[in-house]
């Protein structure tokens, strides 16, 4: 919510059922964060150029929030969009990452809080060339 208030677009990219997903959106009254909302069956390289097309989203102007390498970080980072990985221990699925995390397109937040000082001021940019 604090990002949208720096006058920011969100975009909330999920996957899974979209009847499920929506009613997890709605349950958590979130929907009002988000400038636009994409729900696909799977999050991947095609999956995420499809949602930066159909979306108002500009390159250079987009930067992946996640916290799955492989559905979140990866496909942006195909799509040349910068990545803010958030990890959390999840899925053994995701824990395959870390010669990558190297990136120079890549962020590593320990939590999602950290993410309106990175947003703040610039520092975003000066964030990923620091790396």
């Amino acid at each position: 919510q604090r990002v949208k208030q720096m006058g920011m677009r969100v975009i909330l990219f999920s996957a899974g059922d979209d009847l499920i997903q929506q009613g997890k959106i709605n349950a958590l009254g979130i929907r009002s964060y988000f400038d636009e909302i994409h729900i696909v069956p799977s999050k991947n390289e095609e999956s995420f150029r499809a949602m930066l097309s159909a979306g108002k989203a500009t390159l250079p102007h987009v930067v992946m929030v996640g916290n799955s390498w492989n559905s979140d970080i990866g496909p942006a980072l195909a799509n040349q969009v910068k990545g803010i990985f958030i990890p959390n221990g999840g899925w053994v699925y995701d824990n395959n990452h870390s010669a990558e995390i190297d990136n120079k397109n890549v962020i590593v937040l320990q939590d999602l809080s950290e993410l309106s000082d990175i947003l703040q001021h610039g520092t975003f940019c000066k964030s990923f060339e620091s790396h």
